[in-house]
């Protein structure tokens, strides 16, 4: 950009330079030619107001040329400017996303550590929770055995008590039958 600038406005020094020394020229030369050549004053009125005209267009041209470069040159300045706050906005969002990043971080690593104190915790109540239930086991299987034993103590306790009782009831059956027996012959002795 800067070396377009610089081109145009060697461009402009040298048309500046060639617009006046033309002009001292070409004036010098118009007086000079109509002195000499009078019965061509209507050309050299043209080749003059030609000469303006470009003159007039050169400045429109060189003006033009400016307006472009400074046209160019706040294009420049504000893609700098813009480039500028793009990097800004970005360098904002990439600290704000560091800082958020770090916070979840350090969030996450409290949670970590407070799962690791509970896995902790857990580990070292396992093994207890394991040997009350082993011992848990053992009463209950202890107590299985002492219910069956017992269980097998009152079966033959009751039985015993069953073959006594039907050996009762046999006696007593045996009686009654004699009881009948005997009733029967008393009844039967006194019709």
């Amino acid at each position: 950009m800067e070396e377009l600038c610089k081109k145009l406005d060697y461009i402009k020094s040298v048309v500046t330079n060639l617009i006046s020394s033309n002009c001292v020229d070409i004036e010098t030369m118009y007086t000079k030619c109509l002195t000499k050549f009078p019965s061509e004053k209507q050309q050299l009125l043209k080749i003059r107001e030609v000469k303006l005209e470009i003159e007039t267009q050169l400045r429109q041209l060189i003006r033009k040329a400016e307006e472009v470069c400074a046209t160019k040159q706040m294009c420049e300045e504000l893609k700098l400017k813009l480039d500028e706050k793009e990097l800004a906005i970005l360098n904002e969002r990439a600290q704000r996303f560091d800082a958020e990043g770090r916070q979840m971080a350090i969030v996450l690593d409290e949670v970590v550590r407070g799962f690791e104190g509970e896995i902790e915790g857990l580990k070292t109540l396992l093994p207890v929770l394991c040997n009350k239930c082993d011992d848990q086991v053992e009463i209950n299987a202890k107590g299985f055995k002492e219910l069956r034993d017992i269980d097998d103590d009152l079966l033959g306790m009751l039985e015993d008590e069953n073959v006594k009782i039907k050996n009762e009831l046999k006696r007593e059956k045996g009686r009654f039958k004699q009881l009948e027996e005997a009733y029967g012959n008393v009844q039967d002795d006194s019709v």
